[in-house]
């Protein structure tokens, strides 16, 4: 599977329709020219972004061997776990702030149509 899942003609069509009439080959052309550097770029940012992430070999002392914990993380992702536990945690936090438990607000735009979403008024903070 490609980094980018778009073909040169998908390219062609996404920009036909934002009003630029630029032809698959120059899309190739220009992408054969600075797509290594792009790839290059976001790769070198990947990079650095992940070792100032924790590492599994800094876990503490009175946890289980690191393969256990990893094993356990990629399960409870696989399966959800750890998305039930954020929501659960998020409920009660609102609870105890005041808050309603469901978000108040939210925005949903269709991909494949240009909406200019409505302002929202936004309502008091209970601090």
């Amino acid at each position: 599977m490609s980094a980018f899942p778009l073909s040169l003609r998908q390219v062609e069509d996404l920009l036909h329709e934002r009003g630029i009439d630029i032809g698959h080959e120059t899309i190739r052309a220009w992408w054969n020219r600075f797509g290594p550097t792009f790839a290059a770029e976001i790769k070198k940012k990947r990079s650095a972004s992940m070792r100032r992430m924790p590492q599994w070999r800094e876990l503490p002392k009175d946890f289980p061997p690191r393969s256990t914990v990893y094993n356990y993380f990629w399960e409870w992702s696989r399966y959800g776990v750890l998305d039930r536990m954020h929501h659960a945690l998020l409920v009660r936090c609102r609870e105890a702030e005041g808050r309603e438990a469901s978000l108040s607000a939210a925005i949903i735009v269709d991909q494949h149509e240009n909406v200019t979403p409505t302002p929202i008024a936004p309502k008091p903070l209970n601090i």
